[in-house]
């Protein structure tokens, strides 16, 4: 009998030194579970991070080639007003040359018709 219970308590002793080193294991591999979630977390944030980034380079890079384009009409568009100007200044020339000379001979196209 006392054979029989000193078997029964080696017995119990040997399940409850498993169910320690299966309860350490277990914590063991959540340890390393959590550890392992943490970084890929961190990768993950890294990860967004630098993509946020990218898009934001790639923002500023579209807005800037914006700016340069608008800049680039706005100078085309001045040039182009310049020489519409330009042309014009030459048509008023142009006109006040010719109304010189039509007042200078509408006494002689007078005369000649009286």
């Amino acid at each position: 009998m006392q054979e029989m219970n000193q078997k029964i308590e080696e017995e119990k002793r040997h399940t409850e030194e498993q169910i320690k080193i299966k309860q350490e294991e277990y914590e063991r591999q959540m340890k390393e579970l959590e550890l392992k979630m943490a970084q890929v977390e961190e990768e993950q944030r890294k990860q967004f991070e630098l993509e946020l980034q990218e898009t934001e380079k790639l923002m500023i890079q579209k807005i800037e080639n914006m700016e340069k384009e608008r800049i680039e009409r706005e100078k085309q568009q001045q040039k182009e007003l310049e020489e519409q100007e330009r042309l014009l200044k030459e048509r008023q020339k142009d006109n006040e040359s010719l109304e010189t000379k039509l007042s200078q001979l509408m006494p002689l196209i007078n005369e000649a018709n009286l």
